[in-house]
C-alpha cells in the first residue's frame, strides 16, 4: 500500500497476517500542485520512498519482505477495494517495474515530469482534432488530415500538407513579451518534402502588408535545410534578426525540435534551438535596423503552424507552406533547460535511453555525458567498447579490463549515439547522449 497520512506518504510491502502500518515519509505534500512519487521495494523488506526525485526514506525492515504471490486481491489505483481510503485528487503516468529502482533511476524519472508544472498548453492531436488537453486554448485544425505518429499509432500525428494550417489564436504573450518573458515550444515533426524554399513550423506574423502589429516571429526550415528563427524587434517591418542552426535536415525521418525564449538572456543568447536533444549552435544569417532589440514585442497575431496568418486567422500568404508530420505540440511558460530537454527528447523517442539488450552488472555514467563516460563492470571482466552513431559508423573503440574504466569523448562531437560493450557473456547495447 502506498498512500496519503495526513500529508506525508505511507508505504508498506508484504507484511502477511498483519495490518500493514508501513513507514511513513519526513517530506510534507502540498495540495494542488504535481508530485512525482516513487517507492521501491524489495524482499530484503528495503522500501524507499522519493518525492520529487529526492529521497524521503530509506527503511529495511525484515518483517516487510514477502508477498502473498497466489492471493487474488486486485491492484487499485485512488481507493483501497473500491471501497476505502479514496484518494481525492489527480494520478497520471503511472509505471510498475519488476526491479527496485535506483536512486539515479529515479532521478533520471523524475526528470522526465519535473518540468509539468510549468506546461501551459499540450496538443497530442490523439483525437484528430486541435484540442489543447492541458490547458484549454483549444485550436483550430483548417484542412487537416491525421498520419501514423513516430510510435506507429494510426492516425495519431497531424498530417500538414501544403493547404493545412493550424491557428492556435492570439496565445501565450501573457507570459513571453513583457520585459522578463520567458516562453518554450516543443514538438515532434517528420518533414515530408524538403526543397529549397522556406518552410513555416511556427510563426507569430503575417508576412508585411498583411495587417498591422503583427510581427513577433517565426521559426522555420529555411532553404539550407536548416532550423532558423526570426525575432522581430518591433512590430513594424525593417528590425529583424536571423538566427541559423548547425544541422542538415532530412526528409522521412521524425525530429524533436525546441525552441527557448528567455528576454533576461543577453542579445541572440536570448533564443536556443534544440535538435532530438542536441543544442544548435546559432549563427547570425542576417540582420537588420535594431536586429535582436529588445525582444519579442507583443503583435496582435495568432501563432500557427503551416501558414502566416492575419489577425483574423485567415491565410495571409498561400507561401512558404509546411509539408511534414507534426506531432505532441507543447507550450511552457519557462526557458526549458538543456537536461530538461533531453530528458523531454528521451522520453517521447520511441527507442529511448533505456538497454536494448541487457547483460548483468554493466553501468554507465553519466548519461547525458561531455567528455569521457564512466564504465563500471562489477563483474570485472574484460571486454571491447565501441561508441556508434546512429548510421552505424565506428567513432571510437576501447579495450576494458577493469572494474571501473574512463572512456575519454572529447573528440566526439555532441549528439546522440549506440555505446556497445561486448565481452565473454555477449552484448550490451546502451543509447546514449553527448551534449
Amino acid at each position: 500500500i502506498l498512500m496519503l497520512s495526513g500529508n506525508k506518504l505511507t508505504f508498506a510491502v508484504g507484511k502477511p497476517t498483519a495490518s500493514a502500518a508501513g513507514h511513513t515519509g519526513n517530506i510534507s505534500i502540498s495540495s494542488n500542485t504535481w508530485t512525482h512519487v516513487v517507492a521501491t521495494w524489495d524482499t530484503s523488506g528495503h522500501h524507499c520512498i522519493y518525492v520529487n526525485g529526492v529521497l524521503d526514506i530509506d527503511v529495511v525492515n525484515p518483517s516487510f519482505k514477502q508477498i502473498n504471490s497466489v492471493s487474488t486481491t486486485a491492484l487499485h489505483i485512488g481507493s483501497m477495494a473500491y471501497s476505502q481510503r479514496f484518494f481525492i485528487g489527480r494520478i497520471d503516468d503511472v509505471k510498475l517495474f519488476n526491479k527496485s529502482l535506483s536512486a539515479s533511476q529515479v532521478t533520471d524519472l523524475y526528470a522526465e515530469n519535473s518540468i509539468i508544472n510549468n506546461l501551459i498548453s499540450r496538443f497530442t492531436f490523439d483525437e484528430q482534432n486541435a484540442d489543447d488537453v492541458v490547458g484549454g486554448n483549444h485550436a483550430l485544425a483548417t484542412s487537416a488530415s491525421y498520419t501514423t505518429d513516430r510510435f506507429g499509432n494510426a492516425s495519431k500525428a497531424l498530417n500538414v500538407s501544403s493547404t493545412t494550417f493550424v491557428n492556435f489564436n492570439d496565445a501565450y504573450d501573457h507570459f513571453s513579451t513583457w520585459s522578463a518573458g520567458q516562453v518554450s515550444y516543443s514538438f515532434w515533426i517528420n518533414f515530408t518534402a524538403i526543397n529549397s524554399a522556406y518552410q513555416i513550423m511556427l510563426g507569430k506574423s503575417a508576412d508585411a502588408g498583411c495587417g498591422g502589429n503583427d510581427r513577433e516571429f517565426l521559426f522555420r526550415l529555411n532553404p539550407n535545410s536548416k532550423l532558423e528563427i526570426t525575432n522581430y524587434s518591433s512590430v513594424t517591418p525593417g528590425n529583424y534578426v536571423v538566427l541559423q542552426g548547425t544541422t542538415t535536415c532530412t526528409s522521412n525521418q521524425w525530429y524533436h525540435v525546441v525552441l527557448t525564449y528567455n528576454n533576461a538572456n543577453t542579445g541572440n543568447a536570448k533564443f536556443a534551438i534544440y535538435l532530438n536533444g542536441v543544442q544548435q549552435t546559432l549563427s547570425v544569417a542576417n540582420t537588420a535596423g535594431l536586429g535582436m532589440g529588445t525582444g519579442f514585442e507583443n503583435g496582435s497575431s495568432p501563432l500557427s503552424v503551416g501558414a502566416y496568418l492575419k489577425s483574423d486567422g485567415t491565410i495571409c500568404q498561400n507561401v512558404q507552406r509546411l509539408t511534414a508530420y507534426f506531432d505532441d505540440f507543447e507550450v511552457y511558460n519557462k526557458e526549458l533547460s538543456l537536461s530538461e530537454v533531453v530528458a523531454m527528447y528521451n522520453a517521447g523517442n520511441p527507442v529511448g535511453v533505456e538497454d536494448v539488450v541487457v547483460t548483468k552488472d554493466l553501468t554507465v555514467f553519466p548519461n547525458p555525458f561531455t567528455n569521457e563516460i564512466t564504465i563500471k563492470n562489477s563483474a570485472n571482466m574484460e571486454g571491447k567498447i565501441e561508441l556508434i552513431d546512429l548510421e552505424g559508423k565506428i567513432l571510437l573503440t576501447s579495450f576494458i579490463n577493469e572494474e571501473t574504466s574512463i572512456v575519454n569523448t572529447s573528440e566526439i562531437n555532441p549528439g546522440m549515439y549506440l555505446l556497445i560493450l561486448t565481452n565473454a557473456e555477449g552484448k550490451t547495447v546502451k543509447k546514449v547522449v553527448k551534449y
